[in-house]
């Protein structure tokens, strides 16, 4: 029965390759990644199946991208794209010790400038988890065509284990798993450099038990070699045939030595020089090395010479050259044999003609396996052993051998009241993640001080996808009067139960524990009395906003919140020092609790004052509050704070010692001052049965990039709008007249976005000079601000001679109670402005880019959100940005509308000054460069189809054959559907003549738009121009 499964998941991969491509890439250049964070595959739902993106800066389906995993902008050589195998057992799938390999870049902690790639795997928040078995799913690695052979990991050192994410030569892992609304930062390796071909799905059985995959989609990973955006000969077999093979009696030189160039890779020794002569010095075109028939390099050959120096690892590999002559070359065409090297051997060379190259890895990967099954038995045993040191080992057997499992959960202290089931929002003591797979069955971790009486093991063990088993299996053990090795003990898989449904509920007087999400702690009138509450917005126990009693709320501050600090808690802790830290801007798995009067303000306006009084403590447990650098409350004493008018305010929490902190609150309103309430947080969870309770309520999905307004779309400028020159002010999504539109809330007032316009004021300019500015808060200023020149700035926490404007979805939370996105869209500026919002960095706030005039964006959260930025404008002048709130479906979206900034209009002049509005301002809703642009875009278009074919992204070959069959040559493992065109076989391309030729008249007529149309109206148009 297997057998015949397996077959017919053969035959129907086979029929679904033969299914039209939802996307031709062939309209389109890929996109290449590099030097830059993604995470790619990235699972995303598109109604009724799984369906894999590119996400980095938007999302793309992974078939229209290329990653390239280079040198860097500056070589780094050993540990960022040179790895060599530690001697450490944990690592022994990797090779011998001192092996050398391609290295991905570091997980974390690297030099911008030195990163090859950060390249990870993620999914969307919005996946319809709760429809699968386990709430579970795998992404696969189906398909592998390359040099060598491709592993993703983690490895942090002594304390932590060397977790297996995904292999494309282990068969039992090359299914991994992925949370929902997550994604991964790992490390990665490649045996070999080139360009590689892996196809990936994602699979899952839903809690019916029914089998679902999607179809499969190649990415393209390029290891080394040259920039694939400079690629010119897109088909070098039809560009090599269509060359003269001229007989001039020179001796083409394929020759291959240690580098001696003065890079930090070359002094290490980890780099080799490919050279190419063709023995005339009057030569040119282009030479194109290969790796075991796989293309590496492309580079120029310039008067009869090429070089290109490569990390070409530890294995011994074939290399080869094909030279293309380019027009007025003398030599004629050459392809040399095979010359096998590897880094660290001597110098050596041939003269030798060879056949072309075609793909012959040294190292295939094995047969894959697609097909669902059914495993022979529902037996796992766990098994753990003695402590080794500070480290156990743990070993998970399922019955049926060649079944993978994930395997989660860890050491609970619990004292002794176990738990019944694996809490999801509060980490284990001692954490145990790993997949146990056929050869990798058993783990050595960290088990530190969980070996003492109170702990709990508890693992949940999950079947992948293609296995028909029930459901995971829970395995419990409590070590009550301390750990002992566990012989193997057996236990069984198990259907699941879903997720329980929430209710909505006055919720005043529930004792709850809040975790992740937005709450305000603010004064509110509650039966004829004034009390202390939380609006607690977080979805952690119900849907929308409920009012909670302060002092029946607590909010936990899980382990995952302590941090080492890079910069001293001015007064707590010092650089180098742990804290716990609740952030002032909202981060996914942390409560963001702030302060507000916004609610009350509306009916009372008048002077508010909060007072914080701290009532208790853990032993040697300190804790601050901080508007930005300014310490507003403390367990030093009783302090107060005020601001003038409606406020929102947002704090950074830092506490020194895990345990529970309370803090009396009280506010001074104009009408009398509330009873007292009671702020609790409880640090450093370790009562794991106490955290997380609740229903779990399913997260937004990942917005992509949007599509900008169409030009004429969106409403002008309006010239008599109401000025907003102070006070909190909102953008968002609401609800008038039964209608949904997107609106500006200004403290208690709701404006259409025509009718206002907001003040900055020429106090809020900064003058920037080298060094004036925290490096880090420079390095964002200085991408918008030239040092020496000055800027205008919102700050992110309120200020009293400014607006203080940001993005909410709270107003539609009962309707949308997943959230709604807030597309953002630059329509016009003064001549050379430019804008910025987002958080720059500084205490307790981390550095993040909701929106600019560099393109479209989207400002998300999880759930209905609510967040201020800093703003940054470069020049003075009006500025006007169209904004729309979009569902996470897409089903739904307001109108586009105009928001308004009026920067400084003194110092840009008057209305209609310097440009074709108020401070110089010029629409992008201008038709005198559409003429232009439509011609320009036709020969854009017909230059981007020749560079469209990189990599073997072709529409057809010569002989009619459909994009996306698989080639002659190409590797046994690629499904049929999805293999890239290879040498031989994808669309003529030249040298590259045509495409110049091309991009030159469409330079042209652009040079002849900018000067009819004037420098800034030219750039925007152009900008819009290349995003269409």
């Amino acid at each position: 029965m297997t057998r015949f499964l397996s077959l017919f998941a053969a035959l129907f991969l086979v029929l679904a390759a033969a299914l039209p491509h939802p996307k031709s890439t062939a309209e389109t250049p890929l996109v290449v990644h590099t030097q830059e964070h993604v995470d790619a595959p990235h699972a995303t739902w598109d109604g009724s199946n799984f369906q894999l993106m590119s996400n980095s800066s938007g999302l793309k389906p992974i078939e229209d991208t290329v990653n390239w995993v280079s040198r860097g902008q500056v070589d780094g050589g050993l540990g960022m794209y040179a790895w060599r195998v530690p001697d450490d057992p944990r690592l022994s799938f990797m090779g011998d010790p001192g092996t050398l390999l391609y290295y991905g870049g570091p997980a974390t902690g690297f030099p911008q400038e030195q990163i090859p790639i950060w390249a990870g795997f993620g999914a969307s928040a919005n996946l319809p988890t709760e429809n699968f078995r386990d709430q579970s799913f795998n992404m696969e690695i189906v398909g592998f065509d390359g040099p060598g052979r491709m592993e993703l990991f983690n490895y942090g050192g002594e304390e932590w284990p060397a977790q297996r994410l995904w292999s494309s030569h282990d068969k039992g892992l090359r299914a991994t798993w992925v949370a929902q609304g997550t994604h991964t930062h790992n490390d990665m390796t490649f045996t070999k450099p080139g360009l590689y071909q892996v196809w990936y799905r994602a699979s899952a059985r839903t809690t019916d038990g029914r089998f679902i995959a999607s179809e499969p989609q190649v990415l393209r990973w390029q290891v080394g070699g040259t920039d694939p955006r400079l690629t010119t000969l897109h088909d070098v077999a039809s560009s090599y045939n269509a060359a003269p093979a001229k007989q001039t009696g020179n001796t083409p030189t394929l020759s291959i030595a240690p580098s001696a160039a003065d890079t930090k890779g070359a002094r290490e020794g980890v780099l080799t020089t490919l050279s190419f002569d063709t023995g005339n010095a009057k030569d040119s075109g282009h030479a194109v090395f290969y790796i075991d028939g796989y293309r590496l390099a492309e580079v120029p050959v310039e008067a009869g010479k090429a070089q290109w120096d490569e990390m070409i690892g530890g294995y011994s590999s074939d290399f080869q050259v094909v030279y293309v002559p380019g027009g007025a070359s003398q030599s004629g065409r050459w392809v040399s044999a095979p010359l096998q090297h590897h880094t660290g051997k001597v110098a050596q060379s041939t003269s030798e003609m060879g056949e072309f190259p075609t793909p012959n890895s040294a190292d295939p990967a094995p047969a894959f396996e697609t097909a669902p099954f059914s495993p022979s038995s529902h037996e796992v045993a766990v098994a753990t052993s003695e402590v080794m040191g500070e480290d156990f080992e743990v070993t998970i057997t399922p019955a049926d051998a060649d079944t993978s499992v994930e395997v989660r959960g860890g050491l609970y202290r619990v004292g002794d009241e176990p738990l019944q089931e694996l809490p999801e929002r509060v980490p284990a003591d001692c954490e145990l993640n790993y997949i146990s797979s056929p050869g990798n069955r058993t783990l050595r971790t960290y088990v530190g001080d969980c070996t003492g009486p109170g702990y709990q093991l508890l693992l949940q063990i999950t079947p992948e996808s293609r296995s028909d088993a029930p459901g995971a299996a829970l395995f419990s053990r409590l070590f009550a009067e301390g750990y002992r090795a566990l012989p193997a003990t057996s236990t069984r898989y198990s259907r699941a139960e879903g997720p329980a449904a929430s209710e909505q509920k006055d919720g005043w007087a529930d004792a709850v524990t809040l975790y992740d999400g937005h709450v305000d702690i603010a004064p509110h009138q509650r039966e004829g009395k004034l009390v202390m509450a939380a609006k607690d917005e977080t979805n952690n126990h119900a849907r929308g906003a409920v009012w909670r009693d302060l002092n029946a709320v607590t909010f936990a501050v899980p382990q995952q919140a302590q941090k080492t600090l890079r910069r001293p808690v001015p007064g707590l802790a010092s650089a180098g020092e742990s804290v716990y830290e609740l952030p002032a801007t909202q981060r996914r798995g942390l409560v963001w609790p702030g302060l507000s009067n916004e609610h009350m303000y509306q009916s009372h306006p008048g002077k508010y004052v909060f007072h914080f009084t701290p009532v208790s403590a853990p032993a040697g447990g300190q804790w601050r509050a901080f508007n930005g650098t300014e310490a507003i409350a403390g367990n030093q004493q009783a302090t107060s704070y005020s601001e003038q008018g409606s406020m929102h305010r947002h704090l950074a929490w830092y506490f020194t010692q895990p345990g529970t902190y309370e803090i009396e609150v009280r506010v001074d309103t104009p009408l009398s001052t509330t009873e007292a309430g009671t702020l609790r947080f409880r640090v450093g969870e370790t009562d794991a049965a106490g955290g997380a309770p609740g229903v779990d309520v399913p997260a937004p999905g990942q917005p992509g990039q949007p599509e900008p307004p169409a030009p004429g779309s969106v409403a002008p400028a309006n010239p008599n709008a109401v000025e907003l020159t102070s006070g909190h002010i909102d953008f968002g999504p609401q609800h008038r007249d039964g209608t949904l539109g997107f609106y500006v809330t200004h403290e208690s007032d709701t404006y259409k976005p025509q009718d206002v316009a907001l003040v900055v004021g020429a106090q809020r300019r900064v003058q920037f000079e080298a060094g004036s500015l925290p490096r880090d808060v420079a390095a964002i200023v200085g991408r918008f601000v030239s040092p020496g020149t000055g800027f205008y700035h919102l700050p992110l926490t309120q200020a009293p001679d400014a607006p203080w404007p940001g993005f909410s979805t709270t107003h539609v939370a009962q309707q949308f109670p997943d959230g709604m996105n807030i597309e953002v869209a630059p329509q016009s500026a003064p001549e050379g402005g430019r804008w910025w919002a987002g958080h720059l960095p500084g205490l307790g706030v981390d550095a993040r880019t909701l929106a600019s005039s560099d393109g479209p964006s989207v400002v998300a959260g999880d759930g209905p959100f609510h967040t201020h930025a800093d703003w940054i404008f470069s020049t003075p002048g009006e500025y006007t940005i169209a904004m729309r709130a979009v569902s996470l479906d897409g089903a739904t979206k307001t109108e586009w509308e105009t928001i308004t900034f009026r920067v400084d209009l003194g110092a840009a002049g008057s209305a209609g000054s310097g440009g074709s509005g108020v401070g110089g301002s010029a629409s992008t809703d201008s038709s005198g460069w559409k003429g232009v642009f439509d011609e320009a875009k036709k020969m854009f278009t017909a230059a981007d189809k020749f560079a469209a074919t990189a990599l073997g992204n072709s529409p057809a070959d010569p002989a009619g054959k459909p994009a996306g069959t698989a080639p002659a040559g190409a590797g046994a493992n690629a499904p049929a559907n999805t293999q890239a065109s290879s040498p031989g076989r994808a669309a003529l391309a030249d040298t590259g003549a045509h495409t110049q030729l091309l991009w030159a008249g469409a330079l042209a007529l652009l040079g002849a738009g900018a000067l009819t149309l004037g420098g800034s109206a030219f750039r925007r148009a152009h900008a819009t121009l290349r995003e269409g």
